[in-house]
């Protein structure tokens, strides 16, 4: 999962404190291609956990990244996302 937590494209949802949910933007994907009960999309699936390098890597931090200096402010992607995944759940 290294080169997808530190990717641009890399989105991740944490709607409940035990819970985080990823997918990929690069490849298209957003909260509804998450498989919930794996927590992980395709893409991140196979690029992320079983670890195939990704040619669309784009080095960065995700915009669900939160900052130390404004540790409330979410961007609103991130805040849809959790609001989908705890409707689905």
């Amino acid at each position: 999962m290294i080169q997808c937590h530190s990717c641009r494209g890399y989105l991740f949802f944490a709607p409940f404190p035990a819970d985080i949910f990823a997918c990929c933007s690069l490849r298209g994907e957003s909260v509804k291609n998450i498989d919930l009960k794996k927590g992980v999309s395709r893409a991140i699936w196979e690029h992320g956990i079983r670890g195939h390098l990704c040619l669309l890597f784009k080095p960065g931090k995700s915009v669900c990244h939160v900052s130390w200096r404004k540790p409330f402010a979410l961007s609103q992607t991130r805040k849809e996302g959790e609001e989908y995944i705890r409707s689905r759940l």
